[in-house]
């Protein structure tokens, strides 16, 4: 049983959708970041969708959704622990670099392997 989940490039940017699906997961606290719809023509795009279990509260774990510029990022924390950082991220083809380039200031690396497959590594001060 999932008690994370992501659904990144949705395309869900009117709220009368969004109530539709969040209805279907009832046991679920969920995060939207609506699309935007740019075109008359054509679908949504930058849409997100996160969901967690409301039962991880009664194990002691916490979660809160950051919005850090253009970023969201989801912090998971224990009461008296650490906390981890999770940073969902959708990166088209034409143009991946560039997003990462304009978020360097988040201290991550990117390595990059020859089958396109992208690991984000947590940098070393």
């Amino acid at each position: 049983m999932q008690h994370i989940f992501f659904c990144l490039e949705t395309h869900i940017y009117k709220t009368n959708e969004q109530e539709q699906i969040s209805t279907k997961l009832p046991d679920f606290n969920i995060y939207w970041k609506l699309a935007e719809k740019r075109f008359t023509r054509g679908r949504g795009i930058s849409g997100m969708l996160i969901g967690w279990k409301k039962d991880l509260k009664n194990m002691g774990i916490a979660i809160k959704i950051l919005e850090i510029d253009d970023l969201i990022i989801m912090e998971i924390g224990r009461k008296n622990d650490s906390t981890i950082r999770i940073l969902p991220v959708y990166l088209r083809g034409e143009n991946w670099m560039q997003n990462f380039e304009k978020n360097k200031d988040i201290h991550l690396e990117l390595w990059v392997s020859k089958s396109s497959c992208c690991t984000l590594k947590e940098k070393k001060s």
